[in-house]
């Protein structure tokens, strides 16, 4: 009798994946790493959004300020900004 790569009880990933697929509690993972660390100022941001021809653009612009703890700067001050452009057909 052949050996079996897997025994019966342990079955294999894809069998675990799909059997977390259609259990009926779902797996939640959660993580509140985010909740201990400090925030970081926001100082001023601005969003536009709008139209020029056929095009849909944004523009989200934001400037943040020094995280100082205890007399140590963690996160210096930065500007962050993103684009997007959308051509309509």
């Amino acid at each position: 009798m052949p050996a079996s790569s897997t025994s019966p009880s342990r079955p294999n990933s894809k069998a675990r994946r799909n059997e977390c697929r259609r259990g009926p509690h779902p797996v939640l993972l959660t993580s509140n790493r985010a909740a201990e660390r400090p925030e970081v100022p926001i100082l001023v941001g601005e969003k536009l959004t709008g139209k020029i021809g056929r095009f849909d653009v944004g523009v989200l612009d934001v400037q943040t300020g020094d995280l100082t703890i205890a007399d140590r700067q963690i996160a210096p001050s930065k500007n962050l900004a993103v684009a997007r452009v959308k051509a309509n057909f």
